[in-house]
């Protein structure tokens, strides 16, 4: 099973180019078996340093000293979608600002490759109504629409967590308002997922710098910064594409979200 490196640097730590962080800094290396690997990070640009989550650009070259790293298990497809832009020989190339970047991150997962079978809706426009396409149920009809009450899982999540799409856009499947790639906002879409064991959040840093390395878990309160990738190829669900089970969703403390289960079993999506 392939693993990610979480990595924490300390308050000042230099990296070998020079700069460093005044605060402390986080970021995740992807070795390739073969004695390579790439890392992945963010930083401010320089008229939003001191905030906390400040647009910025990011690097697959961010080689400073950590303080402490955590290597952590994933599978090959959660591993596949944290690759960033430029890992096969791109080091250092720029990629855009920081919620750009994350959505970027994650567009390299390798596409569902599921049979699907001709869908004969249109696309649901703005004004509401229900979105049914393809076969009814799972087998053979491509992934499941997802939408409100879906239960999603992060990978450094100890509880499972419910997806919360709000009624607000008038569209629904199985009679639950049907998610779109948007919902993505924390506390209001990505609830918490009990406690978070990612060392590259900074609470679970400090609880396990305080407890002598060992690692400390701490309440988790998602930091979701970009859509959901990919979603839905042809349905749209007010002119973005709609939520299906092959979707996911990345937090900025590493962790991969993903759908365990739908919130219905009827209607399948491309």
């Amino acid at each position: 099973m392939p693993s990610a490196i979480a990595n924490v640097s300390a308050p000042g730590s230099q990296p070998p180019g020079g700069g460093g962080s005044s605060a402390s800094h986080v970021w995740y290396d992807m070795p390739d078996g073969q004695g390579n690997s790439t890392s992945f990070g963010f930083a401010p640009d320089d008229q939003d340093l001191g905030q906390p989550f400040p647009p910025g650009p990011a690097d697959s070259d961010d080689n400073q000293p950590p303080s402490y790293s955590q290597p952590v298990d994933l599978p090959q497809d959660q591993f596949d979608a944290m690759q960033p832009p430029g890992a096969d020989g791109g080091a250092g190339e720029s990629m855009g600002d920081t919620a750009g970047a994350a959505a970027s991150q994650d567009a390299t997962a390798p596409a569902d490759d599921s049979d699907s079978s001709d869908s004969d809706s249109d696309d649901s426009d703005s004004e509401g109504g229900s979105i049914e396409s393809g076969s009814s149920g799972s087998a053979g009809g491509g992934p499941l629409h997802v939408c409100n009450g879906a239960t999603l899982m992060c990978t450094f999540g100890m509880a499972p967590s419910t997806l919360v799409v709000l009624p607000t856009r008038m569209i629904f499947t199985e009679n639950q308002p049907a998610a779109n790639i948007m919902d993505f906002i924390p506390m209001v879409n990505i609830m918490p997922f009990g406690m978070c064991m990612s060392i590259a959040n900074p609470e679970v840093a400090s609880a396990t710098a305080a407890a002598m390395g060992v690692l400390t878990p701490m309440p988790c309160i998602p930091v979701t910064v970009s859509p959901w990738v990919t979603g839905s190829i042809t349905i749209l669900d007010q002119n973005f594409p709609a939520l299906n089970m092959s979707s996911t969703l990345m937090c900025m403390w590493a962790g991969v979200i993903s759908i365990v289960e739908p919130g219905q079993m009827t209607v399948c999506i491309p």
